[in-house]
C-alpha cells in the first residue's frame, strides 16, 4: 500500500486480495477445447503424472516479466507466486493423492491420469514474430501423448501461449485440451479448474471463450502474408463441463502448410535468430548427459564445463553466450536438433552456407569443430579453430561454412537432424546471435573446404 502510515498488516492484506483477484482472473480466462470421457476436472485422490514445463513461472508469465524478454527467470524470482505444478501438488497432496513431475513423460509409478504442460517460450515485441502459426514442441509432445495413450493413461494437455496457434497433432491425441494463455504467477487458478476438491466435487466450471479465431492450419496456403482462412474454432468458442460432454472435434488438418520456397531465389533454413526457430530445439551435451535441454536462462551442463546464458548483441537478450571451461579431457557441445530428420538437399544444390554470427570473447585453448548430423553416428565435422583465432576479440563477425564441406566429410544431406553443433574439449567463450543455412552475406568470412 502507498497510504501514509500503512502497516505491515495493511500491506499483507492488500497483497492477499490482489492475489485472490489474479487467481480468479486466471480461472475465468482458461478455454476448454476438448474434454473426452469427462476427464476434467480430475479427482485429486489418485496418482497424477505432470509432464513438461509446469514448474516454470517464467514460462507461464511471458515477456515483459522482470526482464524485457521475460527469460532467465527462476521460480525464486516470484517469492509469493505459485507455478502450475506447485499448485497442483498442493491440492493433490492435501486431498490424499500423490503427484510425480517428469520432463519427458517417464514415471517411477504408473499414474492414474496425466497432465502435460507445453507452449511458447517468453518473448516481447519483434522477437516474438513468427513466420507461421505452428506451435513449438509439437512432435515431442505428440510422442509423449502416444506413449501414454498406448499404456491406457488419459491425458489432459495445457497449452501456454500468448496467441492462437496450430496445435492439431497434440489436440488430436489429447483426451482433454485447455488453452491457459499466460497465467503468470497464479498457477492456482489453473489447478482450480483441472482438479476437483478433496471430496471429489467440482470446484469451478470453465468460463473462458476465444477472443480470436483458432487456426486449423499453420499458414495461409494461398498467401503466407495473409491471415489463415481455414479456422478450427470461431471467436467466442469455448466449452464448459456440460457442453464438452456433447462436443465433437471438427476435422483436423494434421500436416502444417509450409511456404513455397521453390519460388524463392535460395532455399534458406533459419535455426536461431534471437530465439530458436520452432523447427528445432537446443541442447547442451557432455558425458553426463548428451541431450540436456536448454531452458533459455543461465544454465550449466551436468558436468559443469559448459555454461549457457542469454546475452545482448544488437538488442537485449538476442544472443546466447557459450562459456566452455574444459581442460582438454572431456568433450562439451552445444547444438540444435529436430525431432525428425529433414531433407536439406536443395541447400547443397544451391551452394548454401551454414552461417554463424559470432563474437569471440576469448580464444579457444583446444580445437573447435562445427558438426552437422544425419542421425548420429552419421555426421560430418569441420574445424573452425583457426577462423575463430583470426577474429578480433569482441567483434561480431559472420562465419560462412559451405554445406558442401560437410557433404565431402560424410554428411547425408537428405536426412539432417542436427544442423549445427559446436564442440570442444577446451576453454572457449563465444557469443552466437544468429545461425542459419542460406546465402552468405557480403561481409562474411567464407571458409574453404580444405
Amino acid at each position: 500500500s502507498s497510504r501514509a502510515k500503512a502497516t505491515v498488516a495493511d500491506i499483507t492484506a492488500t497483497r492477499a486480495a490482489n492475489r485472490k483477484l489474479a487467481r480468479e482472473a486466471v480461472r475465468q480466462s482458461l478455454v476448454l477445447l476438448r474434454n473426452d470421457q469427462n476427464l476434467l476436472p480430475l479427482d485429486p485422490r489418485q496418482h497424477v503424472l505432470v509432464v513438461g514445463g509446469a514448474d516454470d513461472i517464467g514460462k507461464a508469465s511471458g515477456g515483459w516479466t522482470l526482464s524485457w524478454q521475460g527469460i532467465g527467470n527462476a521460480n525464486a524470482d516470484f517469492p509469493t507466486g505459485s507455478s502450475i505444478y506447485g499448485a497442483l501438488k498442493n491440492q493433490i497432496e492435501n486431498a490424499g493423492g500423490t503427484i510425480e513431475l517428469s520432463e519427458q513423460g517417464e514415471f517411477e509409478r504408473r499414474p492414474d491420469k496425466a497432465i502435460i504442460v507445453f507452449g511458447e517460450d517468453p518473448y516481447a515485441e519483434g522477437l516474438g514474430d513468427v513466420s507461421d502459426l505452428q506451435a513449438p514442441d509439437l512432435e515431442r509432445v505428440k510422442k509423449i501423448l502416444l506413449t501414454l495413450r498406448e499404456q491406457g493413461i488419459p491425458t489432459a494437455t495445457v497449452f501456454l501461449t500468448g496467441r492462437p496457434m496450430w496445435i492439431n497433432p497434440v489436440l488430436e491425441n489429447s483426451t482433454a485440451f485447455v488453452v491457459a494463455w499466460l497465467p503468470g504467477s497464479e498457477g492456482g487458478g489453473v489447478a482450480d479448474l483441472l482438479l476437483r476438491d478433496a471430496k471429489g466435487e467440482v470446484q469451478f466450471d470453465f468460463l473462458g471463450r476465444l477472443s480470436f479465431d483458432w487456426p486449423n492450419d499453420s499458414l495461409n496456403a494461398q498467401d503466407k502474408e495473409q491471415p489463415v482462412e481455414n479456422n478450427l474454432f470461431p471467436s467466442g468458442y469455448g466449452l464448459n463441463l456440460a457442453s464438452a460432454s456433447l462436443a465433437t472435434l471438427p476435422e483436423l488438418k494434421l500436416e502444417p502448410t509450409k511456404p513455397n520456397v521453390r519460388s524463392e531465389a535460395l532455399a534458406s533454413v533459419m535455426i536461431f535468430n534471437a530465439r530458436t526457430h520452432p523447427d528445432w530445439e537446443h541442447f547442451l551435451g557432455e558425458p553426463l548427459g548428451w541431450q540436456q535441454r536448454y531452458g533459455n536462462g543461465d544454465q550449466r551442463s551436468n558436468g559443469g564445463q559448459l555454461r549457457v546464458r542469454r546475452a545482448d548483441t544488437f538488442v537485449q537478450e538476442d544472443s546466447v553466450r557459450l562459456l566452455f571451461s574444459g581442460d582438454g579431457r572431456q568433450l562439451n557441445q552445444w547444438y540444435w536438433q529436430a525431432q525428425a530428420p529433414k531433407d536439406l538437399s536443395r541447400t547443397l544444390e544451391e551452394e548454401s552456407m551454414l552461417n554463424l554470427m559470432i563474437a569471440v570473447n576469448s580464444y579457444p585453448s583446444e580445437e573447435v569443430t562445427v558438426r552437422m548430423d544425419c542421425v548420429y553416428p552419421c555426421s560430418a565435422a569441420v574445424s573452425i579453430t583457426n577462423a575463430l583465432k583470426a577474429f578480433p576479440l569482441g567483434d561480431v563477425r559472420e562465419l560462412a561454412i559451405p554445406i558442401r564441406c560437410f557433404v565431402e566429410n560424410g554428411l547425408k544431406v537428405d536426412r539432417v537432424d542436427t544442423p549445427a553443433l559446436l564442440a570442444t574439449t577446451g576453454a572457449l567463450d563465444i557469443t552466437l546471435s544468429s545461425v542459419n543455412i542460406g546465402a552468405a552475406s557480403a561481409i562474411s568470412t567464407k571458409m574453404a573446404c580444405n
